[in-house]
């Protein structure tokens, strides 16, 4: 076994032509995959909208990007109790400005720093996500759970 994709026709074999634990584990990690893979797209364009702007007040505040990742991924799949419990869990999200000092191992002014590396890493990560997307596509596998 050599790739994701793999272990997805493996599993499905093993479970009489079904979803198993293993397939159904990975459509999880996809689907936060996805988000954020969103996240941290809008946390680029925001970055430099607001330095295009001069204004990186405005993207200071992650409450609409995580907002809007969830709604454009996760939010379809959840329950009502998941879905209840994002809307609080959201208000504890740190700063754009938080972030990334996390992302900077506690290093002040390195924002555009680690904007740039996140952006520039950006293109390989969304290959993989869309690869895994493609694949549970063509075999039917997202509308399972």
């Amino acid at each position: 076994m050599y790739f994701l994709q793999d272990l997805i026709d493996e599993d499905i074999s093993e479970n009489n032509g079904k979803i198993g634990i293993a397939t159904e584990g990975l459509l999880w990690l996809k689907r936060g995959l996805q988000f954020m893979l969103l996240l941290l797209k809008q946390l680029v364009k925001d970055y430099r909208n607001g330095i295009l702007n001069g204004d990186l007040v405005k993207s200071e505040n992650l409450t609409p990007n995580l907002r809007n990742s969830y709604e454009n991924t996760l939010k379809k799949h959840h329950n009502f109790i998941s879905k209840q419990l994002f809307k609080v869990v959201i208000h504890a999200a740190p700063s754009r400005k938080t972030l990334l000092k996390a992302l900077a191992y506690g290093n002040d002014g390195l924002e555009k720093e680690c904007i740039n590396h996140i952006d520039e890493l950006i293109g390989n990560f969304e290959a993989n996500v869309q690869s895994l997307v493609a694949y549970y596509n063509l075999k039917g596998l997202e509308s399972h759970h």
